[in-house]
């Protein structure tokens, strides 16, 4: 029986601001070694940064620290994502972000299930003024939807759930990041564009079931196209222009499909993007 609350905060101290700053700083110090958290986080603040526990267990969370035996070190995702394009750096940590969660592993980076949750309502809704009224709503929403969820993947037992409005504001500062915005002025506004690099993570994410994707034509059915849409914010009928935008970046990896036909769009994967075939 579990003893702590069910912990599906998403700490404002943990957002693409803090999280970039860890990974900027760990690559410049790379030849460092650090035996646990506290001795890593020590290291930064020494240096004029801000970094807490919220920061450090993010980072973790999202595969971009990773212990090594006894040491603490920054992991290849990591490595790569510093190598990433400036203006798709926000998009793939919202990437990561937004897809931690897996129902296979229900218990593990939980505050991404609930930043899926929050971000899925915002595009849903399609624009919306972001209140106090409607992030208390929102915070009821999110408790009702937990014990709906987590008691069939066999998490219960929980004695309550930490998730509050403050919550909601560690939801808005990763949205606030994203380039081109959807949130301004706490109004949130699907958008019309996104980053090359989190078009093609995100097709790999809808097809990861997929993985012997090789050299195939793959229809765009409406359940796939929506979950692109969600995924980067966009408002469903730029997804095409946003498509033929990106596809010429990445030749190696995808293409306009050789199929045609009265059921819609195709688009050839060459293979399924990866991280390290953002870097460009």
């Amino acid at each position: 029986m579990a003893s702590t609350p069910l912990a599906i905060h998403v700490a404002p101290d943990s957002n693409p601001e803090t999280i970039r700053t860890l990974v900027r700083w760990y690559v410049r110090n790379a030849d460092r070694e650090f035996i646990n958290n506290k001795q890593l986080k020590q290291a930064i603040e020494s240096d004029g940064f801000a970094c807490n526990d919220f920061v450090l267990k993010t980072a973790g969370e999202m595969g971009l620290t990773i212990k090594n035996g006894s040491n603490v070190n920054l992991s290849h995702r990591a490595l790569q994502l510093s190598q990433i394009r400036e203006e798709a750096f926000n998009d793939l940590l919202h990437y990561f972000m937004y897809t931690g969660w897996s129902e296979k592993h229900p218990d593990h980076f939980l505050q991404s299930w609930a930043y899926r949750q929050c971000s899925d309502q915002y595009w849903e809704l399609e624009a919306v003024k972001l209140t106090t009224t409607f992030s208390k709503k929102q915070v009821s929403d999110i408790a009702n939807l937990v014990d709906e969820v987590f008691p069939l993947l066999g998490v219960q037992d929980y004695p309550e759930i930490s998730f509050s409005t403050k919550s909601i504001n560690g939801v808005h500062k990763w949205l606030e990041a994203l380039d081109p915005p959807v949130l301004v002025d706490k109004s949130y506004k699907r958008r019309t564009f996104c980053q090359p690099e989190l078009m093609l993570m995100a097709l790999a994410y809808v097809l990861r079931d997929d993985a012997d994707i090789y050299e195939t034509d793959v229809l765009l059915t409406p359940e796939i196209r929506d979950q692109l849409c969600r995924i980067t914010h966009l408002d469903p009928n730029a997804l095409d222009a946003t498509l033929d935008w990106a596809l010429p970046a990445y030749p190696k990896l995808v293409a306009p499909g050789t199929t045609a036909g009265f059921y819609g769009r195709f688009v050839r994967v060459r293979r399924l993007p990866k991280l390290v075939d953002m870097i460009r």
